[in-house]
């Protein structure tokens, strides 16, 4: 059976996401691995505050503090992160 740890930065997850990241997690192993199914899946959430994550080699920012933290990011970096949906 394979097993995901999905780790979020938000704790109060709703239905639909909590859904969307099941769904995801089984897509994913589905094209790993031949007659998957969500029930053939075992998926942990886990929370970690978002400062207590890192990434591109620096700690993430509290929420809301996002546009300071992508400030002293490269130009290039800055570009290629995804568009936030408004």
């Amino acid at each position: 059976m394979p097993i995901s740890t999905v780790t979020v930065a938000d704790p109060a997850l709703s239905p639909q996401q909590r859904s969307q990241i099941a769904e995801a997690t089984t897509a994913f192993h589905s094209a790993q691995m031949v007659d998957i199914t969500a029930d053939d899946v075992r998926i942990y959430l886990q929370y970690i505050p978002a400062t207590r994550m890192i990434e591109f080699g620096r700690f993430l920012p509290a929420p809301g503090d996002e546009a300071e933290w992508e400030k002293v990011m490269s130009p290039e970096k800055r570009g290629s992160l995804p568009k936030q949906q408004q």
